[in-house]
């Protein structure tokens, strides 16, 4: 007999091996650096040796990725317990829509059977804590190291016999100094020569310098240093722990650039460090070890060799870091410049044909949306035009479509840049969803940069505004990895999310994969009024053809059950004016449900490539009450579209309803999006700063307060 469901059976969530057909939807639940898709194939898919070990994900029933948890295995070396298999993890996330649902617990569970030895280091503070909880056992000895004035402590003849080059010696030679030098490590990460080659020569971004001497046709040691603009990292050591050799390197670096970083957990390192003046850091990193084997955990505490490239930390640092400095000449043959309104309205078929071409393939990007919301915001709120295009040898390859407003915070002028379609914190417009700059798939990352360094630059603002983006954007990742240097303070202000329907898969295949509350206070539904009343649900594709007035008719209803029309003055305008224009190409999809004759719901929405997005549903609330009459028209509307063949998507976009977020229950694909605040001015900055910083303690005093009446509680 089976046992209660789990709390993650009731919410039909999975964990499962990664396969690779997951990897766009990981990445976009991850707050990974823009660079994640480059080098992932690499990272997870391509081994340097045969291994079983698989990372694991999370997955609901609709195939939306709720939780990963990445694995990168590596062979171990150890003296006391012989050669090893083991893995790092990496990655670790959970979605926000799952948290305390136990999602990160099982995944922690499931990682322990792919790999009974695994390793994490540098987790965020979360994390830290899921780790603790499911066994890991801390590893404390791993310090940062940093100075920004490291000089030569000697002169000598060193120089003359080490070789700086960005390939590695020949195999035989590194294979020859691993053996050699092993034996002086209790536990290190294996690096014989095809760890070496697949970590740092394969890497697709990261590009790495070796330093090495050689003598007697042997190799004496191998450092891996990673050089930026700033400073050079210590990555790799492969050698004696003997401080002659360290001195070494610490010089030739020296020579090189003063400012310096390093990790490890290596006390010979420290003790070079601190004859070279490099401060150590004040804490640990955090680092944690898992083994189902207590006295191999113990054994690992006690002496383990770890330096920055044995994690995915500087896999990842530094190739940001790489990718920034590469953007440089590759976005230079780019031309932006900003138009006016006159020459976007000339631009119609380019800009859609753009739309169709970039990643942000959505109504609220399209010229007609843009157009339609300008006309009839922009002049009452006194906002200013900023629209920015970026082209390459004369063809169309992004937009930015921007504007300024001014407005003023304790008296004191701020100039806010925003995206066309978003008015955050500013006057009430309507909301657009899913905004970001639009670029064309083939120049990602060189037009995006080209078209931010000209906002940086050329126009004046205090605090930008990305409103609703989508969370993966390659925008806010960029801004924050390749324009740090101008002292940005950034927030995340807002989060939220849509349901996206695929209308593409078989009515009965959607239904069965519904619950069977949803499916009886739905369909079920449906076919009883259809029983016992006379039912019209009809679909009308423009103004025309629709036997009433749209927008009169979603007032009337909206007044039942909100005690307000929905749309009045300038916003019902706006509206208006996008079934006229819509209509004229069929691109409105206006359900009508009718019960006896009379309109008893109504569902407005719009057509934009192959995607329907729900605008606004009415529905009469006094009418049938043990019928939800919201829900039982939306599903015929979205049931209705899986049969046309050209939609491939049914948009129910973000807001709760009256009571709850309904929206969830249809299933689908889960959207998340973000409002992000840039803020740039000095005294702006101060005052969010002090802002957050009071908030923070007000959080911190409400949670100690809610502890302490829960004790006092629980000792009456």
């Amino acid at each position: 007999m089976a046992g209660p469901k789990t709390i993650l059976q009731k919410k039909r969530i999975s964990i499962r091996e990664y396969v690779a057909e997951d990897k766009s939807r990981i990445i976009n639940l991850l707050n990974a650096p823009s660079i994640k898709p480059l080098i992932w194939k690499w990272q997870f898919d391509e081994r340097y040796f045969d291994s079983s070990i698989k990372p694991i994900v999370a997955e609901d029933n609709w195939g939306n990725i709720l939780g990963f948890n990445g694995m990168m295995p590596v062979k171990l070396h150890t003296k006391a317990h012989g050669e090893l298999e083991a893995a790092w993890s990496c990655d670790f996330f959970v979605s926000r829509h799952c948290r305390g649902l136990g999602v990160g617990k099982e995944i922690k569970k499931e990682l322990k059977k792919q790999s009974p030895l695994t390793f994490a280091l540098g987790t965020s503070p979360t994390a830290a804590a899921v780790l603790e909880k499911s066994g890991w056992s801390a590893f404390k000895n791993v310090y940062s190291y940093a100075t920004d004035s490291l000089k030569p402590t000697s002169i000598t003849e060193d120089a003359a016999s080490l070789i700086e080059s960005d390939t590695l010696p020949n195999q035989t030679l590194l294979d020859g100094l691993w053996r050699t030098v092993k034996t002086e490590y209790s536990a290190a990460i294996d690096r014989s020569s095809h760890y070496l080659l697949w970590r740092y020569e394969q890497s697709p971004i990261a590009r790495y310098r070796f330093i090495y001497e050689e003598k007697n046709e042997r190799l004496t040691f191998l450092a891996v240093i990673h050089s930026t603009e700033d400073r050079i990292s210590l990555v790799d050591y492969i050698g004696p722990k003997d401080g002659n050799q360290h001195r070494k390197i610490l010089n030739h670096i020296a020579s090189l650039n003063s400012h310096f970083r390093c990790m490890t957990s290596c006390p010979e390192w420290e003790k070079s460090f601190s004859a070279f003046g490099i401060r150590k850091s004040a804490s640990p990193a955090n680092c944690f070890i898992y083994s189902e084997r207590a006295e191999l955990s113990s054994y690992l505490q006690n002496d383990f060799y770890l330096m920055p490239g044995d994690c995915d930390g500087d896999i990842l640092g530094s190739s940001v870091s790489e990718a920034k400095h590469a953007d440089l000449p590759a976005s230079q043959g780019y031309k932006v410049e900003q138009i006016s309104f006159k020459e976007f309205i000339s631009l119609q078929e380019e800009w859609d044909e753009l739309v169709h071409q970039s990643d942000n393939d959505h109504l609220f990007s399209s010229w007609l949306w843009i157009k339609t919301w300008w006309e009839h915001f922009s002049k009452i709120n006194k906002f200013e035009l900023r629209l920015l295009v970026c082209k390459q040898y004369g063809k169309l390859v992004g937009i930015a479509p921007l504007y300024t407003r001014r407005y003023r915070q304790f008296l004191l002028p701020v100039t806010q840049l925003q995206i066309i379609g978003c008015s955050w914190s500013g006057p009430n417009t309507f909301r657009s969803e899913y905004l970001d700059l639009i670029i064309d798939k083939a120049h990602q990352r060189s037009a995006r940069i080209s078209l931010m360094e000209y906002m940086f630059k050329h126009i004046r603002w205090d605090e930008l505004i990305l409103g609703d983006i989508p969370h993966q954007s390659l925008t806010s990742r960029l801004i924050e990895e390749c324009f740090g240097h101008y002292g940005l303070y950034n927030r995340t202000v807002h989060e939220d999310h849509s349901v996206v329907v695929d209308t593409c898969t078989d009515a009965e295949k959607y239904t069965k994969k519904l619950s069977s509350n949803f499916r009886r206070a739905t369909i079920h539904k449906f076919s009883n009024l259809e029983r016992q009343h006379t039912v019209d649900f009809q679909i009308y594709e423009n103004e025309e053809s629709c036997p009433l007035n749209i927008i009169e008719t979603l007032n009337d209803l909206h007044l039942t059950r909100w005690g307000k029309p929905c749309f009045e003055d300038v916003y019902k305008e706006f509206h208006n004016s996008l079934i006229t224009h819509f209509g004229k190409s069929n691109d409105l999809d206006i359900a009508l449900m009718s019960i006896d004759g009379d309109v008893k719901a109504l569902t407005y929405n719009l057509k934009f490539g192959s995607t329907i997005y729900n605008i606004q549903l009415g529905y009469d609330e006094q009418a049938f009450k043990n019928y939800s009459l919201g829900l039982v028209h939306l599903m015929q509307n979205i049931l209705l579209s899986q049969t046309s063949g050209e939609i491939k998507q049914f948009d129910l976009l973000a807001g709760y309803g009256k009571n709850e977020y309904y929206k969830e229950r249809f299933g689908g694909r889960i959207q998340n999006i973000s409002t992000k605040q840039y803020l740039r001015s000095k005294w702006v900055k101060l005052i969010y700063r002090i802002y957050d910083k009071k908030r923070s303690l007000q959080e911190k005093l409400f949670s100690k307060k809610t502890i302490f009446e829960k004790a006092s509680l629980l000792l009456r």
